[in-house]
């Protein structure tokens, strides 16, 4: 049973062929959400937690059941897009790019697994691409159940909508993945930094915030700051930041539209998945 189901009046089974599916996967649960391409809004919103972090067999073998019960996934979309939330990955600028070379550009900064493959999304914003790795099984799985299904890493959407939507030149956006979280730093309307650390607590978190934003000599009285992913409500976490960062704010997203459904949601703890079908 999903943990959240939020479900539009308007949306039928017979008009899946109008509808954009968004997946965002990652090791403990399944989110996705259904976007009406006529209406252009989203009508459907399911989460569904596994539990505790599972090996990708057993959580292969989860979204497999997942996809097999879940009435809704059984239908044939007219397009769908999934996100594999991952800290693996690598940023190789256009001039350096050659498709052949994906795998050394990924052991450039990670171990590739045995049972893992590489992927890449194109970021034009910043003139580069962004090289990651998904379980094998997991891309089987994805395209075998969604045909021509477009997978991206986290990182995309995010970098996407820093460098593309959100207006202040230069500002701070984090990304709070559970047990690790992804931070860009935009200068002058340009892709300064991106970076992805561990963290178990919110002065762990803190202190790899407050060291970048001192390292690049940014004052954290006045940047604009960004916060959203599934974490992004702790308490904890919110009240650490904020102390440091009084400019601070939820990332949320704007379009597509939602459903009156969604509005007890926390839209921006799914802020990259809402925003996925804006890469299409």
């Amino acid at each position: 049973m999903a943990e959240i189901s939020l479900l539009d009046n308007s949306y039928t089974k017979a008009n899946s062929t109008h509808y954009h599916l968004s997946l965002q996967i990652d090791s403990e649960g399944l989110a996705y959400s259904i976007l009406d391409n006529r209406r252009k809004r989203y009508i459907v919103f399911q989460k569904y937690l596994f539990g505790k972090p599972c090996d990708i067999i057993s959580l292969v073998n989860k979204l497999e059941k997942c996809f097999e019960e879940d009435e809704i996934l059984r239908s044939s979309f007219n397009s769908s897009s999934c996100i594999y939330l991952t800290q693996k990955s690598t940023l190789v600028p256009n001039a350096f790019f050659d498709e052949l070379k994906l795998r050394d550009y990924f052991e450039f900064n990670h171990p590739l697994e045995e049972l893992d493959e590489i992927h890449y999304n194109i970021v034009p914003e910043i003139d580069a691409c962004n090289v990651y790795a998904i379980p094998t099984y997991l891309a089987n799985l994805l395209h075998n159940r969604f045909k021509g299904v477009k997978i991206y890493h986290q990182a995309t959407p995010f970098i996407k909508s820093a460098l593309k939507d959100f207006q202040p030149s230069s500002s701070v956006h984090i990304n709070l993945n559970p047990g690790f979280f992804d931070i860009i730093i935009k200068q002058d309307n340009k892709l300064k930094l991106y970076n992805t650390f561990l963290y178990q607590n919110d002065t762990d978190m803190l202190y790899y915030v407050l060291f970048i934003i001192n390292q690049l000599k940014l004052n954290p009285e006045n940047i604009p700051v960004t916060i959203c992913g599934e974490m992004s409500d702790r308490v904890s976490y919110h009240e650490s930041l904020s102390e440091y960062l009084p400019k601070m704010m939820y990332l949320e997203p704007v379009s597509p539209g939602f459903s009156v459904v969604f509005e007890r949601l926390s839209k921006h703890k799914f802020f990259n998945l809402f925003y996925l079908s804006n890469c299409e």
